[in-house]
């Protein structure tokens, strides 16, 4: 259980990495 909640706080830190590679790459 705990894994899965890892895991999937896990995703949920590269998806805000990700948008912020988006905002950081578009000036506006």
């Amino acid at each position: 259980m705990n894994q899965a909640g890892d895991s999937r706080q896990d995703d949920d830190a590269a998806l805000a990495n990700f948008l912020n590679s988006l905002i950081d790459y578009n000036p506006t």
